[in-house]
């Protein structure tokens, strides 16, 4: 659940099971329509791992429905973390064996900076 922290003054993400009680404080004054990473959308490329062989590369491509070798998924900041990890995609730049990881980033360089604004 994505939320105010009124202890952190700013947005977060909260478990909801870890929550053991609620209690209302009051209004904050703060509208969800100012978290600025709920609204921002990130598109992350993505294409076949290179280390695959070129029929391997084209295998991947048919699966996940690329163009010339790409699809693009469009992902909200704040859930960019997440995101990432589910793809298997959460390693920054390592690239892993083509058995383990079909998919790379391409455009790795340009989505870190949606991270560190992220606070992930």
């Amino acid at each position: 659940m994505r939320a105010y922290c009124h202890t952190r003054e700013k947005f977060l993400d909260f478990v909801i099971a870890r929550m053991l009680s609620i209690e209302e404080k009051g209004t904050s004054g703060v509208s969800g329509r100012d978290d600025v990473v709920w609204h921002n959308v990130v598109t992350l490329v993505l294409g076949p791992n290179p280390n695959f062989s070129a029929g391997g590369q084209r295998v991947i491509e048919l699966d996940y429905g690329m163009t010339e070798g790409v699809v693009r998924l469009e992902c909200r900041q704040a859930l960019l973390f997440y995101t990432l990890k589910r793809l298997g995609l959460s390693k920054n730049d390592v690239v892993e064996p083509p058995e383990s990881q079909q998919i790379v980033l391409k455009n790795a360089s340009e989505i870190i900076q949606y991270l560190a604004a992220s606070g992930d």
